[in-house]
């Protein structure tokens, strides 16, 4: 993993290589809420299998995974969170659906509303060690977890994320 910045719009971001790259939290069972949201801004380099977080203490546990083909859902061992992109929320709950919301080339809020979390004791982006073929080839330029935010508290938080990242919100 890399941290690079932009002399002409002054962002800074995490660059993965979607190869061996990772980003790694730790903290104990239960620090993150059993009803949690998650703001990412990411932009992926290239269409693929990725998953944009994880807990590595069971290989099973995920949000934000994306495939170009299949059923297999967004999130597993997260409870049933709800994934929206840019405020929209994705037609259907699955890897495929998030892969076709994250263009390649295409800076994205992803948020995950509702994510039990509670028994995950990291919080991990980039390299997935389940699976080589899900490394996450791309920038992240911000990445919030918070306990559950209200309607109100999510517009905010989204429209922030927005202007800071020049995204345009539905």
């Amino acid at each position: 993993t890399s941290a690079a910045a932009s002399s002409a719009t002054g962002k800074y971001w995490w660059q993965f290589d979607g190869s061996n790259d990772s980003l790694n939290t730790t903290f104990s069972a239960g620090t993150l809420g059993a009803n949690s949201d998650v703001f990412m801004v990411v932009r992926r380099d290239s269409i693929g299998s990725t998953v944009l977080a994880y807990s590595a203490d069971n290989n099973n546990k995920y949000i934000g995974s994306c495939a170009t083909s299949g059923t297999s859902a967004t999130s597993v061992g997260a409870g049933t969170p709800t994934h929206y992109v840019n405020g929209v929320v994705l037609s259907a709950q699955t890897e495929v659906a998030m892969s076709a919301a994250l263009p390649a080339g295409s800076t994205c809020i992803v948020e995950v509303q509702g994510a039990n979390l509670s028994t995950w004791v990291n919080f991990n982006v980039g390299y997935y060690a389940a699976s080589a073929a899900f490394a996450f080839n791309g920038q992240i330029y911000d990445c919030i977890i918070c306990p559950a935010m209200t309607a109100n508290e999510r517009t905010t938080i989204r429209k922030y994320l927005a202007q800071k990242n020049g995204i345009t919100l539905a």
